[in-house]
């Protein structure tokens, strides 16, 4: 999956953010019905990006671009984790994780063979 950002400024003239929800999978990459309860997310380069829970999204969390200015491709790991408890009660700690790479032009995020089962959708950037 490829994810570009138009530009790391938005219209406005702010620093480009972007919306997305987390979902766990199974191992053969189907959707799973477990639900979802402690999640956090991470930058590994919080000068690069930030990333916070959505309060408003079930699921949910915010990317917000920082660094705006680079002459050259910077980039950072946002890493997202979990615990799902599955329909039998049992639980487990799910992860996934993307690098996001920030261009002068745009910001782009190359998957990472993901460590456990979480996948990220992104929405439209604002």
């Amino acid at each position: 999956m490829t994810f570009t950002f138009p530009t790391p400024l938005n219209a406005a003239g702010s620093p480009s953010s972007v919306a997305g929800t987390v979902a766990p999978v199974t191992a053969t990459d189907t959707p799973s019905q477990a639900v979802l309860s402690d999640l956090t997310f991470t930058s590994s380069d919080p000068t690069v990006f930030t990333v916070a829970a959505d309060p408003s999204t079930p699921d949910g969390f915010v990317i917000t671009v920082v660094d705006t200015t680079a002459t050259s491709p910077v980039q950072a790991t946002h890493s997202y984790s979990a615990l799902a408890t599955n329909a039998d009660g049992t639980t487990e700690t799910v992860t996934g994780s993307d690098l996001i790479v920030v261009t002068p032009a745009a910001v782009v995020v190359i998957p990472i063979a993901p460590a456990a089962s979480l996948v990220a959708t992104y929405g439209s950037p604002a």
